[in-house]
């Protein structure tokens, strides 16, 4: 249904955007803001004003998405099934007569570049006037944001984007070009030196898209202060990204000798970073990420192969402290069989068959099996089969494992918690045989990090806006990055494994006791006989055990509430759920609507 149906550009008659409105920039409050006015007009009898209001409303309420120059707004939240919110897709030719009406009732900057912008984005014909008018107001707005907001610059940043978007598309005068590169000088000179966080970068990363080559000079000097204040802070990630900058100047200016020389400087930051990590004592399996990274940013660097190979005999001496740190976490089994085989499996293959290798490790084991063997140890071992608390680092309860108890209820509950308990040592096993099998892969010869673009990109399991997220968390556990793993892979994988119930034909929206509509999480659905059809009940018991039961890992809760231990994350938790999200990947191949095969039960339970 057209929302917003009695609305008409003559309605406004007197009405004027308050003037408390005047300095206000942030969208959401402006869209509150109008919500309350339009109802508080409506009350009065005003229909067609309160619904003007409304549009002014709709469209502060949209998210500035910078993705698609073509299309910069979308719904604040879209949910599978149904929105609660509207997009531009709902408009018709009166809202936008509305709109340009509207131009004449304040002098806020915010709310006259998004109308300008909205009109010039959706209303055809496209009038330049608009882009250009959008561009003067999102730059006034930066500027009003320097002198009196300080807090809210990463948002002028992003309005100063937009403007270099608008200037790219209708190729303005170069007097408004130069409107936007003044206005990113006078950011970046706003202080005396670059704090802490990323905000001059924000900033400076604009400057290649709008600056012009006569001024290259001047910008290469501010940015190689900004580069020597970031190393002193340690914070290389920041250095490099302002080097980089600097180096895509020269590359636009046509300065290749100058680029190649930022090129190796970017390079030498990487190579810094891993030495200053290993003298601060970082521990070895994190310093191998960051050796590993350093290793092949010089491999791609022209005159750092020596230094590579440096880089690689530090390397392995690190590597071999990691099996000692990884004997800190008990373990009583010996697995050593079971890292040889796998080592001989991975040592007969190329890498591109590396994937699927580590996805069979992790393929779920028998349900039917795990709860077989579970009720017959509550038989043989019922003494100690009582009720028991489980407790955190803290000595605080987090979960209750049930007993055998007495009634049918009570022994089906711990015939599963018993069950998951198995579960959880086979993760652990597995775990562990994963994270040394990770040291082999990543120092094979043929390493071939494009090989995880195939592997994601063509998974029905990855929804295309999250591509480059999952690729990163299979890349960080391939390179020994486990911290960033789990952190990057656990809400990923919840997401993934919506996507593919809403792929399925099931209805993922719900609605809160508040009337709100949102996303169901996972819950809601994973204990659902649709989601048991889908992936098969050995999967989603796995599933279970590893990311929601209280009594299990409980990893979802652990990591999205900061409750994940160092010594966890470094674990074999991590390099499982990393094989995990390998082995979903390569079977939810696109257009394929079946449970995979390998979803199901190996005979293994271990």
């Amino acid at each position: 249904m057209e929302f917003c149906q009695k609305a008409q550009a003559n309605a406004f008659g007197d009405w004027k955007v308050p003037e408390k409105l005047k300095s206000e920039y942030c969208y959401l409050e402006l869209r509150d803001a109008f919500r309350y006015l339009s109802c508080l007009v409506e009350s009065q009898g005003q229909e067609a004003l309160a619904d003007n209001i409304a549009v002014l409303a709709k469209i502060c309420e949209m998210v500035l998405s910078l993705s698609d120059a073509a299309t910069p707004f979308r719904a604040l939240e879209t949910l599978q099934n149904c929105s609660s919110t509207d997009s531009l897709d709902d408009f018709v030719d009166v809202h936008f007569e509305v709109l340009e009406s509207a131009l004449s009732l304040t002098s806020n900057f915010a709310i006259l570049a998004r109308i300008l912008d909205v009109i010039w984005t959706r209303k055809q014909p496209s009038n330049r006037n608009y882009a250009i008018g959008a561009i003067k107001n999102y730059v006034a707005l930066a500027a009003e944001i320097r002198i009196n907001q300080t807090d809210k610059l990463v948002y002028a940043s992003k309005y100063l984007e937009r403007s270099i978007q608008l200037w790219k598309l209708i190729r303005s005068d170069p007097q408004i070009r130069k409107s936007i590169e003044d206005e990113i000088e006078m950011s970046l000179m706003s202080s005396n030196s670059d704090s802490s966080s990323f905000i001059h970068y924000y900033y400076f990363k604009l400057l290649p898209s709008i600056a012009q080559h006569s001024g290259l000079e001047k910008w290469k000097v501010i940015g190689e202060k900004f580069v020597d204040e970031s190393i002193k802070q340690k914070n290389f990630e920041k250095a490099r990204g302002y080097i980089a900058t600097i180096r895509l100047l020269y590359k636009n200016g046509k300065d290749l000798s100058n680029a190649e020389l930022f090129r190796g400087m970017q390079t030498d930051l990487f190579v810094d970073e891993a030495r200053e990590m290993r003298h601060a004592g970082g521990e070895p399996v994190a310093l191998q990420y960051f050796f590993s990274k350093a290793i092949a940013e010089c491999r791609n660097t022209k005159g750092k192969n020596s230094i590579s190979k440096e880089l690689h005999k530090e390397l392995l001496e690190i590597q071999k402290l990691i099996p000692g740190q990884l004997k800190g976490y008990p373990m009583n089994f010996d697995l050593s069989s079971e890292i040889d085989y796998l080592f001989e499996v991975l040592d007969k293959q190329n890498f591109g068959s590396v994937f699927k290798i580590i996805a069979r490790e992790v393929s779920p084991a028998s349900k039917m099996k795990l709860f077989s063997e579970a009720e017959c140890q509550l038989e043989e071992f019922s003494i100690q089969s009582g009720k028991r608390s489980m407790v955190d680092e803290k000595g605080k309860i987090i979960a209750k494992r049930s007993g055998r108890g007495a009634t049918l209820q009570e022994l089906a509950a711990a015939v599963r918690s018993r069950a998951s308990q198995n579960l959880l040592v086979t993760f652990r096993k597995k775990g562990f045989v994963l994270l040394r099998a990770q040291l082999q892969i990543v120092n094979r010869s043929d390493f071939d990090e494009s090989l995880i673009d195939s592997l994601v990109c063509t998974s029905s399991f990855v929804p295309a806006s999250r591509r480059e997220q999952i690729k990163r968390g299979i890349l960080t556990g391939l390179q020994g990055d486990w911290i960033s793993c789990v952190s990057i892979l656990t809400p990923q994988l919840e997401n993934s494994l919506r996507h593919i119930m809403q792929n399925a034909g099931h209805n993922m929206a719900c609605i809160d006791h508040f009337g709100i509509q949102k996303e169901k999480d996972l819950n809601d659905f994973i204990e659902t006989e649709e989601f048991r059809n889908l992936v098969g009940e050995d999967m989603q018991f796995q599933l279970q055990v590893l990311l929601c039961d209280r009594a299990g890992l409980n990893l979802r809760n652990n990591v999205a509430h900061g409750l994940l231990t160092d010594n966890a994350a470094l674990s074999g938790t991590s390099a499982f759920l990393w094989a995990l999200t390998i082995l979903l990947c390569d079977n939810f191949q696109e257009g394929s609507n079946a449970v995979p095969a390998s979803l199901h039960n190996t005979d293994d339970p271990n």
